[in-house]
């Protein structure tokens, strides 16, 4: 996990009251996923013969190779022209 200092909107782009920009895990949103996504993966994942897990990569291929910075105040998206040193 990288930690890089921003500003986000949660506190009015404010760069005396910075915040936390904290980059997200490749497979973060496996994550976020809940039983009924992990059931109906794991169906199509047998059904298809692993053909599933591609369309599924395929699908986040943007976030597995370009993860995505979020607020540690409001979890928002954290864009890279936010950041401060």
């Amino acid at each position: 996990m990288q930690i890089i200092s921003a500003v986000c909107q949660c506190r009015d782009f404010s760069e005396d009251n910075k915040v936390v920009a904290i980059k997200q895990n490749r497979f973060a949103f496996v994550e976020e996923w809940g039983v009924f996504i992990w059931i109906a993966a794991l169906l199509m994942v047998f059904i298809t013969g692993g053909f599933w897990i591609f369309l599924i990569l395929g699908w986040h291929l943007g976030d597995v190779l370009n993860p995505i910075y979020t607020c540690n105040q409001c979890n928002a998206e954290i864009q890279p022209k936010q950041f401060r040193s």
